[in-house]
């Protein structure tokens, strides 16, 4: 019985690919042997199948076909190791790790200067572009040197004779 049901109700919907456009269905649609093609967004080109099939099997009707995957035209460079400052990985493809090479576009990462560091040019979070670019140039943080003790207290000293 539930296999009668099930074959007549078809596959599920087929999950769209990771940056994936669209899914178009051929005649047959989500029922046994119909197909599924589907497209990448713009910036994005298809790696390994682009259609799937609506087959049989030990399970019940599945899509069958492999992974369909949308990989990024472009990448951003990774920042690598940044002085007196550590970046994280904000947002990204779920693809995309700290110690990857490059990133995908929309990869958000954030970059925090350390402790004694200040921050001189640059805004906290960059985006990985369509073009390859990151949205700003990386940050930079310089390391806050405080004049020694000694000197301050000369230059006080001869303030307060001024003031005398």
């Amino acid at each position: 019985m539930y296999k009668l049901a099930q074959l007549a109700i078809g596959c599920s919907v087929p999950e769209r690919p990771w940056n994936g456009k669209e899914v178009r269905f051929d005649r047959r649609k989500r029922q046994l042997r119909g197909r599924a093609f589907f497209k990448c967004k713009s910036g994005f080109q298809p790696v390994g199948p682009r259609t799937k099939t609506c087959s049989k099997t030990q399970r019940g009707l599945e899509w069958t076909g492999g992974i369909i995957e949308c990989r990024a035209e472009n990448s951003c460079q990774s920042p690598g190791v940044l002085h007196g400052a550590n970046w994280t990985l904000v947002e990204s493809d779920r693809r995309s790790r700290h110690d990857d090479a490059s990133f995908s576009p929309n990869t958000k990462i954030d970059v925090a200067c350390w402790p004694g560091f200040v921050s001189i040019v640059g805004l906290s979070q960059i985006t990985c572009g369509m073009s390859g670019e990151w949205s700003s140039p990386m940050p930079t943080c310089r390391e806050v040197i405080c004049t020694s003790l000694l000197e301050s207290e000369a230059e006080i000293s001869h303030l307060q004779k001024l003031n005398n």
